[in-house]
């Protein structure tokens, strides 16, 4: 019985698959690169008095969140308790997500916008 071991050390020898091989390790290679350059965010949940760790790469349009809301938010919301700050972050969240997709989308439509709005 012939293993696979053994029929790719037989292809490599081979000129023009030994090439394309190459290349295809050296794209998978980049690509498990550019998953592990990716921006990763960690969230601490509550949950049956333990506290829970969720991991979940960060959205592309979160850079575009511009600065007048998030000042606007601060000097607005009621920061003296978690739980109201929650609640208020919670009923902004909808018109903070719409900004930072309507952003996000103009900027890839145009590199100028793009310059002028990104962080």
């Amino acid at each position: 019985m012939t293993s696979v071991k053994t029929i790719l050390n037989e292809l490599n020898l081979t000129p023009d698959f030994h090439a394309k091989f190459q290349d295809v390790q050296k794209k998978k290679k980049k690509s498990e690169k550019d998953l592990l350059d990716t921006d990763i965010k960690v969230v601490e949940i509550q949950w049956h008095d333990r506290i829970e760790r969720i991991s979940f790469p960060k959205p592309e349009d979160a850079d575009y969140l511009t600065y007048k809301s998030k000042s606007d938010f601060t000097l607005h919301a009621d920061l003296s308790t978690a739980e109201k700050r929650m609640k208020q972050l919670l009923a902004e969240a909808p018109v903070f997500m719409a900004e930072m997709q309507q952003i996000y989308a103009l900027s890839q439509w145009s590199s100028t916008y793009a310059f002028i709005h990104h962080k």
